[in-house]
């Protein structure tokens, strides 16, 4: 397995998607919310939530 920095060079280079383009939707935003409140409310640390 090979580590490369996630450069907009690298991506042409190796004809990935646009950085722009993997970013969550406006819905999935909101999915990952609720599911964030969902482990509050299973009282989950904070620290568990972030990652």
């Amino acid at each position: 397995m090979w580590h490369i920095p996630d450069t907009t060079e690298n991506r042409v280079r190796f004809k990935l998607e646009p950085l722009a383009n993997s970013l969550p939707s406006a819905e999935g935003i909101v999915q990952i919310e609720k599911f964030k409140q969902w482990l509050r409310s299973k009282r989950y640390s904070e620290s568990t939530i972030d990652t």
